[in-house]
């Protein structure tokens, strides 16, 4: 684990690595085992989601070549599940834009959909915009990039 943090993991994804191998290991009894890493896998994938699965797996198979195990190259987590973005089409926009008509805050409620909707920003980085980050001048959003300090963007960038 201290390599895996050296390489600038999160705390978080650290300590969700830590649980999944513990948890590996204890079904185990700490003893490497060919049949019961299957057994473990299958149990994972029958309880879990593709996307949930594939997370501990990937993390298995990481921690069993660094132990130069030889049947490692036999675990293949499924690849990661492609999502397409819900598409927002005018009439959803203007049914959110009607909901809020007359409401205390409609010209915030227009802001924030028309923002939503007009730009690949996640809800989280919308969350954690402040005002120094739209300037009007130049039609730019800054968005936080700082994960010691909360904010956090997908992508790094």
């Amino acid at each position: 684990m201290l390599r895996r943090r050296s390489r600038g993991i999160s705390a978080d994804w650290a300590t969700d690595i830590q649980f999944w191998l513990e948890t590996y290991l204890d079904y185990l009894e700490w003893q490497p085992d060919e049949t019961k890493t299957y057994d473990h896998l299958e149990e994972l994938n029958d309880n879990y989601s593709q996307s949930s699965y594939r997370k501990p797996a990937y993390q298995i198979r990481l921690f069993l070549e660094h132990l130069d195990i030889s049947w490692t190259d036999n675990i293949k987590p499924p690849p990661e599940p492609r999502k397409l973005p819900k598409r927002v089409t005018t009439n959803d926009i203007n049914s959110a834009l009607n909901h809020f008509k007359g409401h205390p805050y409609d010209s915030q409620m227009k802001a924030i959909i028309l923002l939503g909707s007009s730009n690949g920003m996640r809800p989280e980085e919308m969350y954690q915009l402040d005002q120094d980050d739209i300037d009007l001048d130049q039609c730019l959003i800054r968005i936080n990039h700082d994960p010691n300090n909360g904010y956090s963007v997908k992508t790094g960038r």
